[in-house]
């Protein structure tokens, strides 16, 4: 096995995501576990990494809903923490590519005979 010891220098690539998940994969997630629009809404906001303060100031309401809004993520979403909750999401595969693939197939045109 080579490595930096045989001289070779070694590199570590890191590649970032905007966000935590795309839209869809947030909204899905927000669906299957019961969270009602404004919990969603919540979560998909902090999901592109706004803080609650953040998310209550864009949204119009008090942080202290915000925070009511993330208890009530973190209970119906059985996570002990938003850190917890948000790489939850984060390892989740991206639903955008599968629905835009079926979309492709679905308006492809049909094989004519001859």
């Amino acid at each position: 096995m080579h490595g930096a010891a045989d001289g070779e220098a070694l590199a570590l690539l890191v590649l970032g995501r905007r966000s935590a998940a795309d839209s869809l994969t947030v909204d899905f997630y927000a669906r299957s576990n019961g969270l009602t629009c404004a919990e969603a809404l919540v979560l998909q906001r902090m999901c592109v990494g706004l803080k609650p303060k953040e998310v209550a100031k864009e949204q119009g309401v008090a942080i202290s809903t915000v925070r009511s809004h993330i208890c009530s993520i973190r209970t119906k979403t059985q996570t002990g923490s938003i850190r917890e909750l948000l790489n939850r999401i984060a390892v989740l595969p991206p639903i955008t590519p599968v629905i835009k693939a079926m979309s492709v197939e679905h308006h492809r045109e049909p094989a004519t005979a001859q």
